[in-house]
């Protein structure tokens, strides 16, 4: 596994083992995990320290990583950016620091999750889904496109096609979503 990925996945609150990391190698810092190593991952195939860090929404990482020179909008081979990862998760202080350190907040990514519309899916489409208000409404006052979340879902997750439908459809039937009727009702709104 790379170094710094893995002093950044098993991080708690000592940075002193990836500051000297860095110090003795810079580049490291945009580094992927190199395929055919133990403990490559397909799903996290290009993916930097960085994206790791706003995954798992360790901003003091974040803030370092970007600093030391850490790729604000790398993109692993999957489209993902760090903050695809962080405002998709739900990490709201990740997403902040992000962009404010130049993220493009209107990235598209073409996945292949079901949940994706036409043109692929972008921050404010997952954080939707997920139910992360505090993303979603962060990212509307920093005027993030709105546009995908007019696109039906084209995996149909649970039977519906509808975004709003599927936000509704995964907030009563995943366990780590907290259903907020209003909310889904106030962007609803907002779009139509």
């Amino acid at each position: 596994m790379n170094n710094l990925i893995y002093l950044v996945e098993t991080w708690t609150s000592d940075s002193s083992e990836i500051l000297e990391l860095i110090k003795k190698n810079p580049n490291c810092v945009n580094d992927i995990e190199p395929k055919g190593s133990i403990n490559y991952n397909s799903e996290t195939d290009g993916y930097t320290a960085l994206h790791f860090a706003a995954w798992d929404g360790k901003e003091d990482l974040i803030k370092l990583l970007i600093e030391k020179g850490s790729k604000v909008d790398a993109k692993g081979l999957d489209g993902y950016t760090p903050f695809l990862l962080a405002a998709g998760n739900g990490h709201y202080s990740s997403t902040v620091i992000l962009v404010e350190n130049g993220a493009d907040i209107n990235h598209i990514v073409n996945s292949d999750e079901d949940q994706r519309g036409s043109s692929g899916t972008s921050a404010i489409r997952t954080a939707a889904i997920n139910q992360e208000w505090d993303v979603v409404d962060y990212l509307i006052s920093k005027n993030a496109k709105l546009d995908t979340l007019l696109e039906p879902c084209l995996g149909k997750p649970g039977g519906y096609e509808n975004l709003f439908d599927v936000i509704r459809y995964f907030g009563k039937t995943n366990e780590y979503v907290i259903h907020n009727e209003e909310k889904i009702l106030e962007l609803e709104r907002l779009i139509k």
